[in-house]
């Protein structure tokens, strides 16, 4: 078949036993079409359970590396220690019944090692349990002691009872004949004390009378105080009021002096101003007064030309720093991105796939106009995390890079419109290629592990790989789906030979991380046997700290010094551009202010303006 046959015809002749007269002959004749095999015996058509069954009677082990050492496992039978070889030796070499034995020799010899130390455990825990009692023989004595005299007080307590009778009894005879002589003391007292009594009676009469006049006068004293303190609130209200009368009839007066001024002021200047009116105008020089003015002009005109210049260059160059400082940040931005984790897988994205990331940044800013059935999700590499790095290079061990950069679709429709945008050349589809889409309908909780936590640790792991691995359910899910990373186990230290003896037995587990080793179980079950794979554990490169953008960000910081360094430039050459602006606005403020007038009128104009102090307007 390797040769392009369509069929392939094996067969084997085993020594006859004493159960057989005559060696079998096994032939397997496999077929192309289909992969089916057929088994024959001595020439006679057998199914492959039977065949099985009599290789076994022959005692042909494949899965014993003493018996059957191919090439993969060479690594495997070198690392078996002196008891696993005598065990597989065994049964290469005896029958069957000798492994049985030698199995429940190793039992008892383990049931009576246990025996024993149990022995010596409870041999000590005897000799504690004595000693104990002998420290505490006295404690018993003393108790003992107590005990008695607790006995003896509660007689004592259940006595008390009659003697305290026969005192109160006594008590009470010695209080009775003391209320009786109280009694006769108290009549001859009252007899005696009658008539201060009588007097008392009458001190107090007087002394509640007394009391009321003292409460009404007192009440009428406060009434009138409240009165008079009443008065005297008024009266200073009254008083202020006619203060601040007084202080406004006093500002009249002064305001009723200062318009009588400034009435004889005005007066005055009209007077004067009419006698200026009839006086004629000055004489003045035409061709200097032209010469001054054509100086000014030209000034002034190359001041407000300079003016312009300046403020041309002034904007440009705020237009430059606006410009510079823009890219100054977004360099920050990218520099303080490449800081975070996110930003350092960003970065790693695009090293593994630059259409992905390309991709994934159209699909986030275009996902709203997309008629999306379910929900789309990035790439692991951006979405998932590993919180506890320790367990960074085992998850990675199991991700190809199409796990990393796969974009997980929850609806298959989905990933079709997907790839028709993502992939195609037509209605305005990216053409991009190297993009991975998967469809995961299912969620995380559709993919059990096949041991509980407990079960594995009694096999020496720790847990499972997805559990972790952070990151939202359905790409955990596509992770599951994809790497079988809930069915991958995870132990910090290589396990024993005998957890690895039991795991090849078991078909719950057939990959797992061990120390710094990454082993997987391949089995061939139409032959039943398997063989294992067993490859170093390479350091994570994605879900961990280090830096992997170093170089770019020293470029990036090399950028922003440079940046820097121009826009501090700038800032100098706008400080140095608005002095020489504001020197040539005083050059065209003092030419406007050297502007004169040919006429005298100005003067006098001049003059009531600055009397009335007004600004007058500017003549050319």
């Amino acid at each position: 078949m390797k040769y392009g046959s369509a069929d392939a015809e094996i067969e084997i002749e085993l020594a006859a036993s004493a159960a057989h007269t005559s060696n079998p002959i096994i032939r397997r004749i496999i077929k192309r079409e289909g992969n089916k095999s057929a088994f024959f015996v001595n020439g006679r058509s057998q199914p492959q359970k039977e065949v099985v069954a009599l290789a076994r009677s022959f005692s042909i082990q494949i899965d014993n590396l003493c018996q059957f050492l191919p090439q993969d496992r060479v690594v495997e039978f070198s690392r078996l220690d002196p008891i696993s070889l005598l065990r597989e030796t065994q049964r290469a070499a005896a029958p069957e019944y000798m492994v049985q034995w030698h199995d429940k020799l190793k039992m008892l010899r383990a049931e009576q090692k246990s025996l024993e130390v149990q022995q010596q455990n409870e041999g000590e825990h005897l000799k504690n349990l004595q000693t104990k009692q002998n420290a505490t023989r006295e404690d018993v004595q003393r108790w003992n002691e107590r005990e008695e005299l607790i006995t003896k007080s509660r007689v004592l307590e259940k006595v008390r009872p009659i003697i305290s009778e026969r005192i109160l009894k006594s008590e009470l005879v010695q209080i009775k004949t003391a209320l009786q002589d109280g009694k006769l003391e108290l009549a001859n007292y009252q007899a005696g004390v009658e008539p201060a009594r009588r007097a008392q009676v009458e001190m107090e009469k007087y002394r509640d009378q007394v009391e009321q006049v003292s409460r009404s006068r007192k009440n009428r004293f406060i009434a009138t105080k409240q009165a008079v303190n009443d008065l005297a609130l008024k009266l200073d209200t009254h008083q202020k009021s006619l203060e601040a009368y007084g202080t406004e009839i006093e500002a009249e007066k002064q305001g009723e002096k200062q318009r009588k001024q400034d009435i004889r002021r005005i007066e005055a200047d009209i007077a004067r101003l009419k006698l200026q009116r009839e006086d004629q105008p000055m004489e003045y020089d035409q061709a200097a007064f032209d010469k001054k003015k054509s100086e000014i002009r030209n000034t002034r005109s190359l001041a407000d030309r300079e003016v312009t210049e300046l403020s041309n260059e002034l904007k440009t160059n705020y237009t430059n720093v606006h410009n510079l400082r823009g890219q100054l940040q977004r360099l920050r931005t990218d520099r303080e991105h490449l800081n975070t984790q996110s930003g350092r897988q960003a970065s790693e994205l695009v090293k593994l796939s630059k259409d992905t990331s390309e991709a994934w940044c159209w699909l986030e800013k275009n996902m709203s106009s997309l008629q999306l059935a379910g929900q789309i999700y990035g790439p692991a590499i951006l979405l998932c995390s590993v919180p506890n790095k320790k367990y960074a290079d085992a998850i990675e061990s199991q991700l190809r890079p199409g796990d990393l950069t796969a974009i997980t679709c929850t609806n298959a429709a989905d990933a079709q419109l997907l790839q028709n945008k993502l992939l195609g050349n037509r209605d305005g589809g990216l053409g991009l290629h190297h993009i991975t889409i998967r469809t995961v309908p299912q969620p995380r909780s559709s993919y059990p592990s096949p041991l509980s936590k407990e079960e594995l640790m009694g096999l020496g792991f720790e847990g499972w790989l997805i559990d972790y691995i952070e990151g939202p359910d359905p790409v955990l899910a596509m992770l599951c789906d994809s790497t079988k990373l809930h069915k991958a186990a995870f132990a910090s230290v290589p396990i024993t030979n005998e957890q690895y003896n039991l795991l090849q037995r078991s078909d719950y587990i057939q990959k797992w991380v061990s120390g710094s080793e990454v082993c997987q179980i391949v089995r061939r079950r139409e032959y039943g046997a398997s063989s294992t794979s067993v490859t170093r554990l390479r350091e994570a490169r994605y879900f961990t700290d280090q830096s992997s953008a170093t170089e770019q960000m020293r470029q990036l910081d090399g950028q922003i010094r440079e940046i820097e360094s121009q826009i501090e430039s700038k800032k100098e050459l706008h400080k140095l551009k608005n002095n020489e602006l504001r020197v040539a606005k005083e050059q065209i403020e003092e030419a406007d202010n050297q502007k004169v007038c040919p006429v005298t009128f100005l003067f006098s104009a001049s003059l009531i303006f600055h009397r009335h102090k007004f600004k007058p307007s500017r003549l050319r």
